[in-house]
């Protein structure tokens, strides 16, 4: 491994990795010796997994595509994914880890918020190594610092766009339930974002086929937002949980069945 990779699952520098290693008079490759041999071994890593998993959608697979959309990235170099959560919803990843069959570890790690804040955000990370996953996840738009340029996948068979929906949405997008103090009501909203004009863009259209009322894209400091009202939110949820058994992040559709349940309780002590 690289003496950065190392840093990483430990969440120290990487300078420190080498101090630690020369101390304990541990040797280590130079970046070139390790790069020759990564390059020259066709089987380098570890760990198994499914590498032929994303060579044709089902159900699973496009959410866990979408998901990657959101909270995954990919290194072209390295041949690697990595899909980074808040360690509270480490039993998704769990569930990730199993269908694809990898047989490596989850990662736990702390992550500072900002570079001036002092608070840390106990995160859990997957990373794969498959040239093969890499090369399937290219042929959707997945990109290297793909924030900024993703693209709605255009290959994707029609009857697993929703499941593909479902998984972005567990990434990036929100469910927000607040007390209207004037009506008295609790109101829900569904946010979704992305830092692609492009693919929010094509996110929003393809949501009006399921019939979603066209809206207005807010962006602020390269964020570019979709918000749902409260009966749009009742709409988007029957529309991405309608499937049995399919995977889904289970906070936020908890989140959703509780402000449907206190936004009904509410409504019958008003009556």
């Amino acid at each position: 491994m690289y003496l950065h990779e190392i840093a990483t699952i430990y969440n120290i520098g990487y300078e420190m990795v080498g101090r630690i290693l020369n101390k304990r008079s541990i040797k280590h490759k130079t970046r070139k010796e390790l790069k020759n041999k990564r390059d020259n071994e066709l089987d380098f890593r570890k760990y198994s997994v499914n590498d032929d998993y994303f060579k044709t959608l089902n159900e699973e697979s496009a959410y866990i595509l979408g998901f990657i959309f959101a909270d995954g990235s990919i290194n072209i170099k390295d041949q690697s994914i990595k899909i980074t959560l808040n360690k509270k919803d480490k039993k998704l990843l769990e569930v990730i880890k199993k269908i694809m069959k990898f047989t490596g570890k989850i990662h736990e790690y702390k992550n500072k918020s900002n570079k001036k804040s002092n608070k840390y955000y106990d995160n859990v990370e997957l990373r794969i190594t498959s040239k093969e996953i890499l090369k399937d996840l290219l042929e959707f738009n997945i990109t290297n610092n793909k924030s900024l340029k993703i693209k709605f996948p255009k290959n994707i068979p029609d009857e697993y766009i929703i499941d593909f929906i479902r998984g972005y949405f567990d990434g990036d997008g929100s469910v927000d339930v607040r007390l209207d103090e004037r009506s008295n009501t609790y109101q829900i909203r569904t946010r979704i974002c992305s830092g692609s004009k492009i693919f929010i863009d094509d996110l929003e259209k393809t949501l009006r086929k399921y019939g979603l009322k066209p809206k207005k894209i807010h962006s602020r400091n390269n964020i570019h937002e979709l918000t749902y009202s409260t009966k749009e939110s009742y709409l988007i949820y029957n529309l991405i949980y309608d499937r049995k058994n399919c995977i889904y992040l289970e906070r936020k559709k908890f989140k959703y069945e509780n402000g449907f349940i206190s936004r009904n309780k509410n409504n019958n002590k008003g009556e």
